[in-house]
């Protein structure tokens, strides 16, 4: 009998003594990350805005990619879709300092109703190094400059690779509601 609980006083005190996971590192925090672009040419009416958002809550990720383009003053392409393949294809570093969208979407023609293609391959760095937060969302928000390309269908669509033309504006900014931390 001295032996059973001896056995079971043995046993006890190592479950006793065994760390127990802490609600921390069961469930990571939620967060949204992501970038925003616009590019307008002037006098012609074609004008391009993306806003594509990562959600994040623990291993759930879900990365979605608002789209509107305009021709001659009138929308042309938009949708607000999943981004294909990989939530990753967003990223944005925790300083804000970079932010790159690869992926592809499926947007829709106002015209023709039919379905386009639309391939990102984009990075988006800082062009300074102070953040503002912005006080109607909550977001930080960092200025960037854009460089890469979109495809559509395919064929080069956009390309922000050379110096931007004298009659484009452009404007991007990466964002998360963390703090950058840095």
């Amino acid at each position: 009998m001295l032996k059973r609980m001896m056995v079971i006083a043995a046993v006890l005190s190592i479950v006793v003594w065994m760390p127990m996971p802490t609600t921390s590192s069961i469930a990571a925090k939620a967060y949204a990350e992501g970038v925003h672009l616009e590019m307008t040419v002037r006098n012609v009416g074609t004008a391009l805005n993306i806003t594509a958002t990562k959600n994040v809550d623990g291993r759930w990720k879900q990365a979605t990619v608002q789209f509107v383009s305009f021709v001659g003053y009138e929308t042309d392409l938009y949708g607000t879709v999943l981004l294909g393949e990989d939530p990753d294809g967003l990223e944005v570093s925790r300083d804000l300092g970079w932010g790159g969208l690869e992926g592809q979407i499926t947007v829709t023609s106002r015209w023709m109703k039919d379905a386009h293609v639309v391939e990102f391959h984009l990075a988006l760095p800082a062009l300074e190094s102070a953040y503002t937060q912005d006080p109607a969302t909550g977001y930080f928000k960092r200025n960037a400059s854009i460089e890469g390309y979109i495809l559509r269908d395919g064929q080069m669509w956009m390309d922000f690779s050379g110096p931007t033309a004298p009659n484009v504006v452009e404007s991007a900014y990466n964002f998360s509601d963390q703090w950058p931390g840095y």
